[in-house]
Order: C-alpha cells, then structure tokens, then sequence
C-alpha cells in the first residue's frame, strides 16, 4: 500500500466522511465519546526484531518439529486503544498506479491484508509469520491467530472492513500476509481492544 496517494469522492470535504478523499492507508470509523463518528488513521508499527521458537525441538527431532519465526513489536500495547468489539475500518489504496509495480508491489486489495491477534507478552507483541521444518517453509500467519474479517467495495481504491465475529480484548493488527517473511520487518497496522470498566 503507498502512503502518497488516496482514493473517495473529492466532492465531499467533511473529514469525518468515509467516503470522502483520503491518503492511502487503513482508517478506523468510530464513535467518540461525545457521540461524533470520526476517521482516525491506523500508523502502521514495523517489527524490529524477529523471534524464533522451537529451535531445540527441532534439533531434537532431525529436523522434524517445526521452527517458528515471530514478528515482534515493541510495547505491550498499541497506541490506539478502543473499546468497540466489532470495530469497522476503511482501507483506501492509490487508484492510477495500483497493480504489479517495476520495483516492488503495492497491495491494492483488504484481501491482500490478514487480520491477526498478537500474543501479548510484558514488554512485546508478536505473531508467527513463517514456520519451517526439514520438509519445508511455510509463511503466512497461523489459523489460530487469524482473524476473518469482510470487505465491501464502495468505489476505485475505498473498501469497508468489519471483523466477522466479535473481537475479544486484546491486541490486533492487520498486515500484508504475503508480504513477510523469516527475515522480519513486518508493517502491522496495529490496534488495541479494551473494555470499559
């Protein structure tokens, strides 16, 4: 997804619109506490490190238990707390050069992003983004970890996304699942859910 150009109506001014123009990124829709709905841009957290597990087992098995490589990002909480449990987001992508770039890709799709719970730990959050064994890789996110989400095309580059099941508390984030790889540096557009007490 680039950063520089977005996509909506450019006849509609309001800020708070969904469907008016916005950058390209990922924007959570939702109610303020003095009941005005506002667009609140998602900044994306880049994992700096990335962990790995079951190196042992591994060793022990020749090669038979799999390895797991984690994405892990600093905090053990994003900066972005809400309290809603099905919260909808709107992802906008650039219009006139969206598709196979010459230099790399660009995503031009929510389908191209996986929706994950991070496994909060006391000083980090993380997700396993690629496994391997003496058979082969796999990447990509766990199932465990994933979380379903629908996605309804409003017009060129602007969709709407809402999880399809309620989100327990906890902390989330939406990446580009076909993007990440063992050697880390995953971008996690990253979120939390907090109840109100």
């Amino acid at each position: 997804m680039k950063s520089s150009v977005g996509a909506g109506d450019t006849a509609r001014t309001d800020p708070n619109d969904p469907l008016a123009t916005y950058e390209a990124g990922i924007y959570l829709y939702i109610e303020e506490k003095d009941g005005i709905k506002k667009m609140t841009q998602l900044e994306p957290s880049v994992s700096k490190q990335t962990k790995t597990g079951g190196v042992f087992s591994s060793a022990m098995t020749g090669g038979l238990a799999k390895i797991k490589f984690k994405a892990a990002l600093s905090g053990a909480n994003a900066p972005l707390q809400i309290s809603s449990p099905r919260p909808v987001f709107y992802f906008y992508f650039e219009v006139k050069n969206s598709g196979l770039s010459s230099n790399s890709y660009y995503a031009t799709s929510p389908n191209e992003f996986v929706l994950v719970k991070l496994d909060a730990k006391s000083n980090t959050r993380e997700v396993t983004v690629s496994q391997a064994n003496a058979f082969g890789a796999q990447s990509g996110t766990m199932d465990k970890a994933a979380r379903g989400f629908k996605v309804e095309k409003l017009g060129p580059g602007v969709y709407r996304v809402t999880p399809q099941e309620d989100l327990t508390e906890g902390e989330y984030g939406f990446y580009n699942g076909g993007g990440v790889g063992p050697s880390g540096g995953a971008k996690i557009f990253d979120f939390g859910i907090r109840r109100p007490r």
